[in-house]
């Protein structure tokens, strides 16, 4: 049976929700006819919507009158096409800039009458109508009286603007960048367009860069060293050369609507918001979105992304890992996945906001009725005055830039949300930057450009677990929700036959020390294999582990036996995960959309198709063999590799975090909600239990006891039995996990930018260290911890990794 032309299409267009669009796509794999169909809808669609070529010449007219703000949006997508794909055309706008800034700097002159004429009779001739695409009229005067005309109407047109008055600006666009690899501080000056160049420590000039036009906001790209300028009246970007303090390239970017800010991403991507008007047509598959985030290659500047969203963003503000991002305007401000800019949760409205340097919390700033308010995830602080800036400081606190009075002052609250300094500093700074080397805060504003220095930071001390006095938390009454959407149809299901595997004996243990074994510090030792796990789980009998050539192969610890390409990946695999239940190894490919499964009874491999895997947060096995995944807009699923069958739950839409217990339920972190869910499969019921917390639930892990220990991503730690709160504890850096040993015992881990941290959650025995990139602990029978590390061909093994110190 096909599918309806009406419901393809829907498909087609991204206009299905997402239970039906999953439902659809695994039919298509299956049916050929419904896939032709689509395919022939997409290539009428390219057909129509595609922007037509032109030559050299016929395209430049349109640039040219693109540049002078004449054309239509289908029009100025023309011209950008071309520009994109012809260096010759983007020398020529190059040039042209360069005369626009010689002539805009021409001593003011009065035109002669002649002069005074001819303009006169350019204002009497009818205006040009493009949809009838009717050459350009060539003016009737000499070319230098018309270079002259023109030079005298950009000096009158420059003097009408007020002495320290930049214009109509877009709100929160970013006018200061401060480079810490060059020590410069950069400023743009709207009204001149051109950008100084300041020594970040003295705030000596070095140097002012002409860029022309209007230009509206900064950002620096740190993977080039170069300083890019938007104007967002010509939707231009401009590239500056930062060790040379040189324009290198102008590039016209074809963006919907009209441009609201600049950034550039972790990865050195360029990143324009712009708000387009209800009634106005773009080319995404929504009706009247509030706003577009358009993302540009870094180097070449083409367009590569085009995504709506629900807020009409004056800008964005990343977090340091890149994962995620705030969407800022006055009315709201919206936390996405910046993989797919699927919304988290949405906060009040601001004119600012920053990430803390940890990247685990963030501050919105606002202007409420006592003056300027810093809210965060755990409150909000009133700081008072007129709200102008907020930065992040390096002790995961923020300085807040505020008038009162005439008086200018810079607020530094902690990280419980205490003002502790109040710093004064001259009025009229409307953006604040810090910088780490220095250690001073650089006030920027019109005609104010001044350093404060910080007061010296408290001695470091480093991350422990500290238990808190346990408190109970009020339990709400269970929350019925039965499930009512339907199951998705399964994908089809590849085979693989599998591949004889090799046996070596590796190491088998003596004791506790495997025979062959190297200590490399007390208490652990490194075991030599003849491959490198790139990933790696364990379920206490065997290591199960991925190379990087996608083979997979299990060690048994006790006897040391390794069996090596049990089954063979596709070589285009991209592995994110790994997970293993009683009977299957699954290993998910986000990028392809797919989930591996390899039968450990079998030891066959297929695969089922999982469009959503973008969009999911966390996965676990439950001992019923099911995979349970949480994911951001689509909420529970769950896996049964018996039926191939992928089934969602009716329930809470964001999920962040799942944990399976020994009955079978599922505990679900439900992002920034102050509950914890329990979902049972049997009764298909969710149960809600209150919990205050700070951030986003992260982890959750049921131990051998029945205690369900619970991590967020501000470093908190619960202890729930019997619903009832039996403890709690503060890691000081983000639990990305938890895990059970042999005994039955939690483990919290922590992964950061340079080691993952690895302890018992209880607070006893030592915190364990391994590499950035390691796998694990993975727990074997006999209590110890292995840690795969692909830089090394083989495990690491710590004997007694819960000893008291």
């Amino acid at each position: 049976m096909h599918l309806s032309d009406e419901l393809l299409s829907a498909y087609a267009d991204g206009e299905l929700a997402p239970s039906e669009a999953v439902a659809a796509a695994a039919h298509l794999r299956a049916c050929a006819g419904c896939a032709e169909t689509i395919r022939l809808f997409s290539g009428l669609d390219d057909r129509l919507t595609g922007t037509p070529a032109l030559g050299c010449s016929a395209a430049l007219t349109l640039v040219s009158a693109q540049l002078d703000g004449e054309l239509d949006r289908e029009e100025s997508a023309i011209a950008g096409l071309h520009l994109a794909s012809c260096a010759e055309c983007r020398n020529s706008v190059l040039r042209w800039s360069v005369a626009d800034r010689a002539l805009a700097s021409l001593a003011p002159s009065r035109p002669s009458a002649r002069v005074d004429a001819a303009i006169a009779a350019l204002g009497r001739e009818p205006r040009l109508n493009w949809g009838l695409r009717l050459p350009r009229v060539v003016w009737p005067v000499p070319a230098f009286a018309v270079a002259v005309a023109v030079a005298v109407l950009l000096v009158v047109n420059l003097s009408l603007v007020p002495s320290g008055v930049s214009g109509p600006l877009v709100a929160a666009a970013e006018q200061s960048v401060l480079n810490p690899a060059t020590g410069t501080l950069y400023v743009l000056h709207p009204e001149n367009g051109t950008v100084a160049a300041l020594d970040a420590q003295t705030l000596v000039s070095r140097g002012v860069i002409s860029v022309g036009g209007r230009p509206t906001a900064l950002a620096l790209n740190p993977t080039t060293n170069t300083l890019v300028v938007l104007d967002a009246t010509a939707k231009t970007l401009t590239e500056i050369d930062c060790s040379s303090n040189l324009v290198t390239s102008s590039t016209i970017v074809v963006v919907p609507g009209t441009p609201t800010s600049l950034q550039v991403d972790p990865a050195g991507k360029l990143v324009v918001t712009s708000v387009v008007a209800p009634a106005t047509s773009i080319p995404v598959p929504v009706a009247a979105p509030a706003g577009i985030v358009s993302v540009f290659n870094g180097g070449t500047k083409k367009l590569e992304t085009v995504k709506s969203v629900d807020v009409a963003a004056a800008s964005v503000v990343w977090q340091p890992n890149g994962k995620r991002a705030l969407l800022v305007s006055q009315d709201s401000t919206t936390l996405v996945e910046t993989s797919t800019w699927q919304t988290v949760a949405r906060y009040g409205g601001g004119l600012a906001a920053v990430f803390s340097a940890s990247g685990t919390d963030f501050a919105i700033l606002s202007t409420g009725t006592d003056g300027a308010v810093v809210t965060r995830q755990s409150g909000s602080t009133v700081v008072g005055g007129s709200a102008h800036a907020i930065a992040a400081l390096p002790d995961g606190g923020f300085a807040v830039l505020s008038d009162a009075n005439g008086k200018g002052h810079i607020f530094l609250i902690d990280t419980s949300g205490t003002v502790t300094v109040t710093l004064d500093v001259v009025a009229g700074g409307r953006e604040l930057a810090y910088d780490a080397q220095t250690r001073q805060l650089t006030v920027v504003g019109t005609g104010v450009v001044t350093n404060v220095a910080l007061p010296a930071p408290a001695p470091a001390t480093a991350p422990v677990v500290t238990a808190v006095q346990p408190t109970t938390p009020t339990v709400t009454a269970p929350t019925v929700t039965p499930p009512t959407t339907e199951p998705a149809k399964p994908a089809a299901v590849v085979p693989a036959q599998p591949i004889a595997p090799a046996v070596q004996v590796v190491a088998p243990s003596l004791g506790l020390v495997p025979s062959g074994s190297r200590e490399v510090w007390p208490g652990t030792y490194v075991v030599q294999l003849a491959l490198r796990p790139r990933l790696a789980v364990s379920d206490e009998d065997r290591i199960w582990m991925l190379d990087g050539q996608n083979r997979l192969s299990a060690f048994h610890p006790k006897s040391g036996e390794l069996y090596t390409s049990l089954a063979q990946l596709p070589a285009s695999a991209q592995i994110a995960q790994m997970l293993v239940s009683p009977s299957d190894v699954f290993l998910t490919d986000p990028r392809a959309g797919l989930i591996y499964m390899f039968s450990i009874d079998t030891e066959r491999l297929s695969n089922i198709a999982a469009p959503f895997l973008p969009i999911a947060t966390d996965l676990v096995a439950s001992p019923d063999d099911r995979l349970w995944i949480g994911t951001i807009g689509l909420g529970l699923l769950s896996l049964d590799p018996k039926t191939q069958k992928l089934v969602t739950t009716e329930g809470e839409p964001s999920v962040s975090a799942v944990g399976a217990d020994p009955l079978g339920r599922i505990w679900l972190g439900l992002g920034l909600r102050q509950v914890i869910g329990v979902y049972d499969p049997l009764t298909k019921t969710v149960t809600e239990l209150n919990l205050p917390h700070g951030g986003s639930v992260s982890a959750i892990a049921i131990d051998g006891g029945g205690t369900v220990w619970v991590g967020t991503d501000t470093g908190q730690l619960f202890a729930i039995r019997n619903q009832q709160l039996q403890g709690a504890a503060a890691l000081g850096r983000r639990i990305d996990d938890l895990l059970l040993d042999a005994k039955g015992q939690a483990w919290y881990v922590s992964r950061g930018d340079s080691e993952v941290l690895y302890g018992l959650a209880s607070g006893a025995g030592l915190t364990q260290h391994a590499a950035r990139d390691a796998s694990g602990p993975l727990f074997d029978r006999l209590g110890r911890a292995w840690v795969a590390d692909g830089s090394t061909s083989g495990l690491f093994v710590t004997l007694h990794p819960g000893a008291q110190p």
